[in-house]
């Protein structure tokens, strides 16, 4: 039962993350000038972050005390370290922005895009494999 619930949690981490990056970020951008989609993006991505580090504490204590083995334990400790990273980066990014510093953001955008992507890979394969 353990199983199917962390197994539930992973796919719905997979699904806010695939929502938020492919379909409500390119769609807010597609249809609101920069001067509003940023403060609207700025404020859904640490909340995308903060929910995911929530889930996935909540999946590892779960896949400790559970006994669910390691590979439950793995996935859940990357995602939780990919999204507090993730929201940790959020502030710098914003002042690169900010300040106009595009090398900075792009650097900083790059490694919160990787890190997204390595938690939905980690979970999607997860799932799937499972």
């Amino acid at each position: 039962m353990l199983h199917h619930i962390l197994l539930l949690l992973s796919g719905i981490i997979s699904g806010l993350i695939l929502f938020q990056s492919a379909i409500n970020a390119p769609l807010i951008f597609g249809t609101l000038d920069a001067h509003h989609a940023g403060p609207l993006i700025r404020r859904i991505f640490p909340v995308l972050f903060r929910v995911v580090g929530v889930m996935a504490a909540g999946m590892l204590a779960a896949s400790i005390l559970g006994d669910a083995g390691p590979v439950a334990i793995g996935v859940s400790a990357i995602t939780l370290v990919c999204a507090v990273v993730c929201n940790s980066l959020v502030p710098a990014t914003n002042r690169a922005t900010d300040t106009g510093n595009q090398s900075l953001f792009n650097r900083l955008h790059h490694a919160s895009v990787a890190l997204t992507l390595i938690a939905l890979l980690v979970n999607l394969c997860w799932v799937f494999v499972s």
